[in-house]
């Protein structure tokens, strides 16, 4: 599975949408498991174990 980590402190979505509701917000640094993707949305783990959202493309990179 993927793991990507937000560039700055962003918002976690509850639908891949720009004006989707905020679920919360993330820090600079914090690791997110990565469920699948839609478009220019990640689908992740947040709010572990039972948590899941979206974040955009353009706010995160991929950790190897």
């Amino acid at each position: 599975m993927k793991k990507i980590k937000p560039k700055e402190n962003t918002e976690v979505k509850k639908l891949p949408e720009i004006n989707a509701p905020i679920l919360g917000k993330t820090e600079k640094g914090q690791e997110f498991m990565v469920i699948n993707r839609y478009g220019d949305w990640y689908y992740i783990i947040y709010d572990y174990p039972a948590g899941t959202g979206y974040i955009h493309k353009r706010q995160v990179e991929i950790i190897k």
